[in-house]
């Protein structure tokens, strides 16, 4: 399980999120190979600067980044970063706690009572 980024507004609201729960310490952020520029810039922008790699420097893949679609026909996303827990967080005891964080904080962020993400964020 893993928490996808490919849009500006996604590292915006992670960012957030990993802030005000003070969570920045325990997750760690996986990027996909040949990263795009501006996607960089976004990660920066919400000091997701210590990302990692998905492959070692002998180009053995150490993670998998899920995959993601998106769009109207659908394509796929080639430029993308995962969130996960870190593996030694001492405060979060698995993924799925970190996406049960994150769907109550978008949730009581955006006062959504279940109809939808909001797109303006949390």
């Amino acid at each position: 399980m893993q928490i996808l980024m490919w849009r500006p507004e996604h590292f915006e609201w992670l960012g957030r999120f990993v802030d005000d729960l003070q969570l920045r310490s325990e997750v760690d952020v996986f990027e996909t190979d040949s990263l795009d520029a501006d996607v960089q810039e976004w990660a920066a922008a919400v000091q997701f600067v210590d990302r990692r790699r998905q492959r070692d420097s002998e180009g053995v893949r150490v993670f998998q980044i899920d995959g993601m679609e998106d769009g109207k026909p659908l394509y796929p996303v080639r430029h993308r970063c995962a969130v996960v827990r870190k593996a030694k967080s001492t405060r979060l005891r698995s993924n799925a706690e970190l996406l049960l964080l994150w769907g109550a904080y978008v949730v009581a962020s955006t006062g959504d009572s279940g109809g939808g993400v909001s797109t303006k964020g949390p």
